[in-house]
């Protein structure tokens, strides 16, 4: 059960700071270099798209700001490792007194923001290429996004336990819209697309999911 107090929600936000850069880490590529006939054996990973990296360094800018806050005010050593994580769970130990700190508004909207932010990079990475990473992200942080079908499809099914495919998704678009023409649906009960990203239709991934669940399509069943 979430713990509704402020310090509760500082620490909910650390935690979900902790998932999140887990989750913006790109799924491991190993490539031993023996096999290419180095003289040792090595694992490297995918770089970083340079938006996580942008957004990654903007929450750890922030944390360091209000740790240094901390530091000054309370009069604390700041003991652990310079890392987003880290610093993470060094604040996580300092929510009951940021709780009380005036400030404390200020630190709740700069750092939801910020997870926001990094949140929304994750969630487009959300793809059949790496289901090992869509479990790592918290379910909430995807209803509010615009994914493609392919990306809203396995969002709903790895994330929201509605197993659906891109294939489902499209079909309901297309039913709705007859159901419209014939007037036995009302256009805002329809499901439509809510942008595109270059040629591909974008769908917010709560209305997918509402639509999914009233119709009761699901994986291995009929759009309709």
């Amino acid at each position: 059960m979430t713990d509704p107090t402020p310090a509760g929600r500082i620490r909910a936000l650390c935690d979900r700071i902790s998932d999140l850069i887990e989750a913006s880490i790109p799924t491991a590529s190993v490539q031993r270099l023996s096999d290419t006939g180095g003289g040792s054996d090595g694992r490297w990973r995918a770089p970083l798209h340079h938006d996580t990296i942008d957004a990654r360094d903007n929450l750890k800018q922030i944390l360091t700001s209000w740790a240094l806050l901390i530091v000054e005010e309370r009069g604390v050593d700041y003991d652990s490792r310079d890392e987003t994580t880290a610093i993470a769970a060094w604040t996580f130990q300092q929510a009951d007194w940021l709780a009380l700190h005036p400030a404390y508004d200020d630190f709740i909207l700069e750092v939801e923001e910020a997870i926001d932010a990094l949140a929304r990079i994750v969630n487009r990475g959300v793809s059949a290429r790496r289901p090992d990473l869509a479990r790592a992200v918290h379910p909430e942080d995807t209803l509010n996004q615009d994914l493609t079908a392919e990306d809203c499809a396995t969002a709903l099914t790895q994330l929201h336990d509605h197993p659906i495919t891109a294939k489902q998704i499209l079909k309901l678009v297309e039913v709705d819209r007859r159901k419209v023409a014939a007037g036995t649906l009302h256009q805002l009960a329809a499901l439509t697309p809510s942008g595109k990203d270059g040629r591909r239709p974008l769908f917010r991934v709560q209305e997918v999911l509402t639509r999914a669940k009233k119709s009761g399509c699901r994986s291995g069943q009929k759009a309709g």
